[in-house]
């Protein structure tokens, strides 16, 4: 047993030394000048000075994209607020006026019908295609107010009598 125990640590032995010279050979290779790819292993145990700085440019090129891409969504924002803030000026120059007081329209009826509520055209003088009288005067002022909307205040003959809507 004692033959067998010496020959294993015999053989253990020479393939620590094989192991230990291999590497040192290896790495006196390296240290002369023989030039090894980068790549994920070697990176990981013996990462290099060049693949370092490769490393380091690329970080500082992909920093530069991501500044870039931050500086143009932020432009690209303020280009749509101030789009935004110009289109609500632009609606608010365009939106129609709101309608004419209550007191004109009582004016317009009293022109039209002399303040009374007509069987044929209501207190509006409206020619509606069939008998509107029977209606009360919020509806009918409802519908003026549409009418107002489609055609203005032109609509009523009597609006040069009783002067401009605002």
């Amino acid at each position: 047993m004692r033959v067998r125990t010496m020959v294993v640590l015999v053989v253990l032995a020479a393939s620590v030394l094989v192991l230990v010279t291999g590497a040192g050979s290896l790495q006196a290779e390296s240290k002369r000048g023989v030039r090894r790819a980068p790549s994920l292993q070697t990176a990981v145990f013996d990462p290099g000075i060049e693949f370092v700085a490769e490393l380091t440019a690329w970080q500082a090129v992909v920093d530069a994209e991501q500044a870039r891409v931050a500086a143009e969504q932020a432009r690209f924002e303020a280009a749509m607020q101030a789009l935004v803030h110009d289109v609500a000026a632009f609606v608010e120059s365009v939106t129609p006026p709101p309608f004419p007081s209550e007191d004109w329209f009582w004016q317009i009826s009293l022109c039209e019908s002399g303040g009374t509520n007509g069987w044929r055209t209501g207190y509006f003088g409206i020619e509606a295609g069939y008998p509107i009288g029977h209606l009360s005067y919020e509806e009918q002022l409802a519908w003026a107010r549409d009418i107002y909307a489609r055609a203005g205040a032109g609509a009523w003959g009597c609006t040069k009598r009783v002067g401009p809507a605002y």
